[in-house]
């Protein structure tokens, strides 16, 4: 299967977060892996089945992903890195 990157762009508040959250839930209760990257403290609540990463740092990303298989990764927002 091909990679695909998807950009969610708009003003805050508009429910970017929500549609991330939401999205990665979905593929997580489908049995995929998915690892969260929040870089603002966005997330309000744990997402069963989703590696949550709070994190500034674009190397601990890198050594979350290394050697690793994921379905999905989310980066909330990618600014934070």
């Amino acid at each position: 299967m091909k990679a695909l990157r998807v950009l969610l762009y708009g003003k805050p508040g508009v429910g970017k977060t929500t549609i991330a959250s939401s999205f990665a839930a979905n593929v997580a209760r489908r049995g995929g892996k998915v690892l969260y990257v929040d870089t603002e403290d966005g997330v309000l609540e744990p997402i069963t089945g989703v590696t949550l990463l709070q994190t500034t740092s674009y190397h601990e990303v890198a050594q979350s992903i290394t050697g690793k298989r994921f379905n999905l990764i989310v980066v909330d927002t990618i600014d934070g890195l």
